[in-house]
């Protein structure tokens, strides 16, 4: 909701608020069920765990990273 407030102006009715909103929100949770139902496959999962050790170096890496020019900025 947050990102779309601002396609909200003041005089929209509360219906089409509404469903502006009910939109968004459809479309976030069709995505992230999408995206839990592909990950949680029984070949991607065996995959991902093959390969927990590099992923979790590489999230590391890259929060260290968004920290650091976080800090820098």
């Amino acid at each position: 909701i947050a990102l779309f407030s601002q396609f909200v102006p003041p005089q929209m009715s509360s219906l089409h608020a509404a469903i502006l909103t009910l939109t968004a929100g459809g479309i976030d949770l069709l995505w992230y069920a999408l995206v839990a139902l592909g990950l949680s496959h029984a070949g991607v999962m065996a995959r991902l765990r093959g390969h927990a050790r590099w992923i979790d170096r590489l999230s590391g890496l890259l929060l260290l990273a968004l920290g650091g020019r976080a800090l820098l900025m």
